[in-house]
């Protein structure tokens, strides 16, 4: 009586690396599966995050990616882990609308906002240079200058906003009004 042994045949999933902007979507994982007698033999290989790497979104963080796949006994199988790099969400755009007013002797600032990162710090500067979280309030008349960027380690850094706080002279009259007085007597 003879014994016929048959060896589980090696098949390999590899799972494709990808690389996404910060909160943008990440459906579609893909891979490849090799050495299969029949395409269906390991069912529908579904790509996706290893358990564990969900808080994984911030710009900057790498996440491993890995494939669930119906057992099958014939087979022994190698998962080559991919890789998700989340990079700097590139969309970042400040709107600052020109200011004018008119001198009242009360302050007058920007009224900036950042469109796709609401929740980011916006930076303002009146020297393009030293940047604050303050935004510069003026007086005076004249026309000021404000630079604004956003700080936000999920965005790319753009290039400075520029927006312009212009404040108008009040006109002023004064009206003088005539007196006559005697000399001598008391004001």
């Amino acid at each position: 009586e003879a014994i016929v042994a048959i060896a589980r045949r090696p098949a390999t999933i590899t799972v494709d690396s990808r690389t996404k902007e910060y909160g943008e979507n990440e459906s579609g994982f893909s891979g490849s599966v090799s050495n299969l007698v029949d395409p269906a033999d390991l069912g529908t290989v579904v790509y996706g995050r290893t358990p564990g790497q969900e808080d994984k979104v911030n710009a900057g963080e790498s996440v491993e990616l890995m494939a669930l796949y119906e057992d099958n006994p014939n087979y022994d199988v190698t998962v080559v882990k991919g890789t998700l790099s989340i990079v700097k969400q590139t969309k970042n755009v400040i709107t600052a609308p020109d200011v004018e007013a008119t001198y009242n002797g009360r302050d007058v600032s920007i009224a900036a906002a950042n469109s796709h990162a609401p929740q980011s710090a916006l930076r303002y500067s009146t020297d393009g240079v030293s940047y604050d979280a303050a935004n510069p309030a003026f007086v005076d008349a004249g026309d000021h200058k404000v630079y604004i960027k956003v700080d936000d380690p999920n965005y790319e850094d753009k290039a400075a906003v520029e927006a312009f706080v212009k404040i108008e002279k009040r006109k002023a009259s004064i009206a003088v009004s005539n007196a006559t007085k005697l000399f001598g007597q008391d004001d």
